[in-house]
């Protein structure tokens, strides 16, 4: 339901703001920048809902930047030596959040949250290719249909039980609108700044989610795990540095 929403949202956007439709490669680039998307998000709210918010959401942003990264050194070169830094303080963050505990292992929620990063850092490489920056709104409505068709498809497979959706229906609908807005966003500015600049600056999102997961839902987490969301948040501002 989020991303159909966000679909209609962005679809009317560009019929307001008459952009010019897509070519055949601009579509199947954001169709498979969709595909990505539905991999981060299923994974990402897997991993929100059976492990702690304070872990799944940092290691997500952080692995969300590894592939930009990459793309953006092979475009422009190396990056300067605080971004390194960052780098390096990231694989710390994620090394702290992802120590099991005594008698336990890597917890499933870490294992989605890793995997949720993969999956949008291929969604934020490819919907920059998707076309230029007139075209962002209609690449946005496509990346957007291709993961609300695939979640819709796999949830009448595994006959899932959609009425559990209607009481927060306002609620879905918008985070689907505020996530196809952010979505707008990251794609203008990955146009006009470095690739893995943009990405690692919209990684800042795990900020909000540890502290309304912290007032709202009162989490708690051990002391390396608090380091290791502090390194993982810490390491995003300077990689983008």
């Amino acid at each position: 339901m989020s991303q159909f929403a966000g679909c209609l949202f962005t679809a009317a956007l560009a019929l307001a703001f008459a952009e010019p439709v897509l070519s055949g490669r601009a579509i199947w680039l954001a169709a498979v920048a969709g595909a990505g998307n539905a991999l981060g998000i299923t994974s990402l709210y897997r991993a929100l809902a059976t492990d702690k918010m304070g872990i799944g959401a940092p290691v997500a942003a952080v692995i969300t930047a590894v592939l930009p990264v990459v793309v953006g050194i092979v475009e422009q070169g190396w990056p300067s030596a605080w971004k390194l830094a960052g780098f390096a303080l990231a694989v710390v963050g994620i090394w702290l959040l992802a120590k099991p505990q005594a008698g336990s292992g890597i917890s499933r929620g870490l294992r989605d949250a890793v995997l949720a990063g993969i999956g949008f850092s291929s969604f934020l490489v490819l919907i920059r290719s998707a076309g230029p920056a007139n075209q962002v709104l209609w690449a946005l409505a496509v990346a957007r249909f291709t993961p609300a068709a695939i979640i819709f498809v796999i949830g009448v497979v595994r006959r899932a039980q959609w009425s559990g959706a209607k009481p927060a229906a306002r609620l879905i609908i918008l985070a689907g609108v505020l996530d196809s807005s952010g979505g707008l966003l990251f794609s203008l500015a990955a146009h006009y700044v470095r690739l893995d600049v943009a990405t690692v600056l919209s990684s800042l999102y795990p900020a909000s989610t540890v502290i309304l997961a912290r007032i709202v839902l009162k989490e708690r987490l051990s002391r390396a795990q608090t380091a290791g969301m502090l390194a993982a948040l810490a390491a995003v501002p300077l990689i983008a540095a």
